[in-house]
């Protein structure tokens, strides 16, 4: 009876595993970055990141989004993004997703080493 009930169930996964729609992930014919999309090293307080030195035509740009550690501001012609750290627990690395005409672009953050001090003399 065991048998049987194993033999069914795996009938019933194969046969359901093997159907022939597409996937449906879409991929961009052509990638809109250009080159290898180099990390960028955020400064402790805020940093302002030239999109044109990933995406050649920025208009195509739909909106940007990163860790919830810091607040993004794009620039009404799409072409600069502020990132301001509002948190200190921000990762080490983290990414910068860039949608552009519906497919995610990562581009990768990495947090300064550089410690915030106040001397007091």
């Amino acid at each position: 009876m065991k048998t049987r009930i194993i033999l069914i169930f795996a009938f019933a996964i194969v046969f359901f595993a093997c159907n022939s729609e597409k996937d449906s992930l879409k991929f961009p014919d052509k990638s809109k970055i250009i080159g290898l999309a180099s990390p960028v090293e955020l400064n402790p307080e805020n940093t302002v990141i030239n999109l044109k030195d990933f995406f050649p035509e920025t208009r195509s740009i739909d909106s940007v989004k990163a860790d919830s550690h810091c607040k993004l501001v794009l620039s009404q012609d799409t072409v600069f993004v502020e990132i301001s750290l509002v948190s200190e627990n921000f990762p080490k690395l983290s990414t910068l997703d860039v949608y552009a005409e519906g497919t995610k672009y990562s581009i990768l953050l990495k947090k300064s080493k550089k410690i915030k001090h106040t001397f007091i003399f």
